[in-house]
């Protein structure tokens, strides 16, 4: 789910959000809504319940499940007592291949991070 640049922006001048340090990227830099927007809308439409954002934002989304699809998904990464382990098969964002299919693997088990 992605929300229009100028929703961001608008919050990103509100409290607590404008004390946030860190580097935000836009969505025209965002690979992932790219990627996303290729085959769907991903952008979540929304009304302001009053005159700015600060008064509140009503989001909805439209989805659709095609209940005879089957997929295994491998996390990116796992966390655990002892810290976070990145799944050495991850591309980072890309669900584990270039090809833009559903991901495929299975999620680590156990709770001890692997060695």
């Amino acid at each position: 789910m992605f929300f229009d640049q100028d929703l961001i922006t608008a919050v990103e001048l509100t409290s607590p959000y404008s004390t946030n340090t860190q580097d935000l990227t836009l969505n025209a830099d965002d690979a992932i809504l790219t990627e996303e927007a290729a085959s769907s809308d991903p952008v979540v439409e929304y009304s302001l319940l009053g005159e700015d954002v600060a008064d509140g934002i009503f989001a909805w989304i439209a989805f659709g499940i095609d209940l005879t699809n089957e997929y295994t998904v491998t996390p990116a990464a796992s966390l655990y007592a002892s810290g976070g382990v990145e799944d050495s098969s991850s591309s980072g964002g890309s669900g584990g291949n270039s090809t833009g299919s559903a991901p495929t693997g299975s999620a680590p088990t156990g709770g001890a991070p692997p060695s």
